[in-house]
C-alpha cells in the first residue's frame, strides 16, 4: 500500500490530490502493461476506454486515491479469478459466508481495509460488522454489481 502512496503522489504533479487524465496515462505507459497510446487519439483508445470506463465512471476526468488503490488492487492482485479472491476470504473468514470487519483490519493495510469497508455490503444474516465479500468478488471481476 506504501508503494501506491508513493506512485500516486508521483504521478499527482500538481499536488491536486488526483490524478488528472493526462498524469494517469503517464502512470500507465511507465508501467509498460497496458496497450495505450501515448497520446489520445481522437478516433479514441479503446484499451484507454475501457480502463477509464472502470476507473472513472463519473467522467469527472480526475482520479481519486481511492479509485487509483482500487484499480491497483484489482490490476495487481494476486487473485486471477473471482474464485481465487472468494477463497482467499474464505481462509480468511474461517469458512464463513461473510468477512468480519475486525478480521479485515487485523490483516489489512489501513488504506486497503478502508477501501473494502467502503466498498462491501452488510452480510445481511451475519452479525454486526459481518461484511458480502462474495458480491465483492464478483464485483471486481465484473461478473455482478455491489
Amino acid at each position: 500500500m506504501k508503494e501506491y502512496k508513493e506512485a500516486f503522489q508521483h504521478w499527482d504533479k500538481d499536488n491536486s490530490g488526483f490524478l488528472e487524465h493526462k498524469e494517469f496515462r503517464a502512470f500507465l505507459l511507465s508501467l509498460g502493461k497496458f496497450n495505450i497510446s501515448q497520446v489520445p487519439e481522437e478516433s479514441g483508445d479503446a484499451e484507454w476506454d475501457r480502463i477509464m470506463a472502470r476507473l472513472d465512471p463519473n467522467s469527472d476526468g480526475k482520479v481519486s486515491f481511492d479509485e487509483f488503490i482500487a484499480f491497483m488492487v484489482e490490476e495487481s492482485a494476486d487473485a486471477e479469478s473471482a474464485d481465487q479472491l472468494l477463497e482467499a476470504f474464505r481462509v480468511l473468514s474461517n469458512g464463513q459466508p461473510y468477512v468480519l470487519a475486525a478480521d479485515l483490519q487485523r490483516e489489512l493495510s489501513p488504506e486497503l481495509y478502508e477501501y473494502c469497508i467502503a466498498n462491501m455490503s452488510t452480510y445481511d444474516d451475519g452479525p454486526e460488522g459481518a461484511l458480502d465479500y462474495s458480491s465483492f468478488a464478483n464485483a471486481l471481476y465484473g461478473e455482478s454489481d455491489l
